[in-house]
């Protein structure tokens, strides 16, 4: 087994112990639950200022074989998720911005701002 391999192995194994509920809604397809990593993050900041501002986003990275044989494509409709936070609450979010890393086989969704139920 390669090193690419055997770290893409861990990925899912880290993602799949130690993870969140999530349930996917990507467009024309039924829905299905994922164990992945989720954060939620309210303060950005600025990178040509440094300045600090608030702008909730919710990211959360899945393991691409757990979506199989569903694919997010970055230039298609947004996938729809939902997932329950530390504090007990439903987060739903639009999963508008994906990024890859398909050395190791994960993407991470991010989120607009999430809108906590």
């Amino acid at each position: 087994m390669s090193l690419a391999s055997q770290a893409a192995a861990d990925m899912k194994a880290n993602l799949n112990i130690d993870g969140d509920e999530v349930l996917f809604t990507p467009p024309g397809v039924d829905q299905f639950s994922v164990i992945c990593k989720t954060a939620r993050v309210d303060m950005q900041t600025d990178p040509g200022t440094g300045v600090k501002f608030f702008e909730p986003k919710t990211h959360v990275t899945v393991s691409l074989a757990d979506l199989l044989p569903h694919v997010p494509d970055p230039e298609g409709i947004p996938w729809e998720l939902e997932t329950v936070d530390q504090q007990g609450n439903t987060v739903n979010l639009t999963g508008t911005d994906l990024l890859f890393d398909r050395s190791i086989n994960f993407v991470t969704f991010i989120g607009e701002a999430y809108e906590a139920v």
